[in-house]
């Protein structure tokens, strides 16, 4: 069971970093609508400020422990 928790979380981390680095072309993948693509940057942006704030808390939570 830890083993595919840690593996799970590793892909998980593994992609979203993806996602960070790439923001503004990982949409091309799906479509070439120059207003999509926009608007999956905006979004990712804001998938970014939002979880942020949640991870640190979290570091912090492990670090208290």
């Amino acid at each position: 069971m830890v083993a595919t928790t840690t593996s799970s979380i590793i892909i998980g981390v593994f992609f979203c970093l993806l996602i960070v680095a790439l923001h503004d072309k990982y949409a091309f993948i799906f479509t070439s609508s120059s207003v999509l693509i926009n608007d999956v940057d905006h979004l990712s942006q804001v998938l970014v400020k939002q979880v942020s704030p949640k991870v640190g808390d979290y570091a912090k939570m492990l670090a208290l422990e």
